[in-house]
């Protein structure tokens, strides 16, 4: 039997909804489903003051760096990276030499890194398709990411 996605009438705000006979997980799922889902469990995850990195364990991961601007109360992503460590990545950032790492060690310099946010999902998978997350989290948001400057390792 063939299952093809039947979604539910949908109600202002509602999210479709999956007909309990399809299998929502599995062999069928690809990549770019994947790699949603992980955008989706990332931008649906609260922010985290990057001053609290210590809170973070050693785990492998998908992390997404963003500022708070004054004027506003959103949010801006920055950057999508991934990790076998994400708690150390995350210290090493404030000493490297990417772009990211410059405007982490500018924002440290003017106000104690207090306007640096992070959050980040343990995934065993982190380094498969980290060009895929980025592209997804950039299509979900609707803007790019400032610093991702070359698109991921893959």
């Amino acid at each position: 039997m063939i299952c093809k996605p039947y979604f539910l009438p949908l109600l202002i705000a509602e999210t479709p909804k999956r007909l309990p006979d399809c299998p929502s997980k599995g062999p069928r799922n690809s990549s770019a489903e994947m790699a949603t889902a992980l955008c989706d469990k990332l931008i649906q995850k609260q922010w985290l003051r990057y001053t609290d990195s210590s809170l973070i364990p050693h785990v492998g991961g998908i992390y997404v760096i963003g500022v708070k601007r004054s004027s506003k109360r959103a949010i801006t992503y920055l950057y999508l990276g991934q990790s076998v460590d994400v708690h150390d990545r995350i210290k090493e950032h404030k000493y490297g030499d990417q772009k990211i790492d410059g405007f982490i060690r500018r924002n440290f310099r003017t106000n104690c890194g207090k306007d640096l946010r992070l959050k980040w999902i343990q995934e065993k998978k982190h380094k498969f398709k980290e060009r895929m997350y980025i592209t997804c989290m950039e299509k979900k948001l609707d803007y790019k990411l400032k610093y991702n400057i070359k698109g991921g390792n893959n």
